[in-house]
């Protein structure tokens, strides 16, 4: 499963401060300072957490080989 999705998020926090990250497939990623590391962490952690519903997609390799999975 490659290239699934790709998203730019931002949050900014009770005192301004802004964090942008990027998700995507199988990464969460950003600036390497600690405020968006934390960010990060804290965004994978609710991901895990969550339940997924009425999900289902048609994985595509790059080397041609595809999937179907659900949840």
């Amino acid at each position: 499963m490659e290239n699934l999705f790709s998203y730019c998020v931002s949050a900014t926090s009770e005192d301004g401060t802004t964090v942008y990250l990027d998700v995507y497939c199988a990464a969460i990623g950003g600036k390497q300072d600690k405020v968006s590391k934390e960010a990060a962490q804290d965004l994978t952690a609710y991901i895990r957490q969550a339940e997924p519903v009425d999900y289902s997609c048609r994985c595509y390799y790059m080397d041609g080989r595809e999937f179907d999975t659900s949840f």
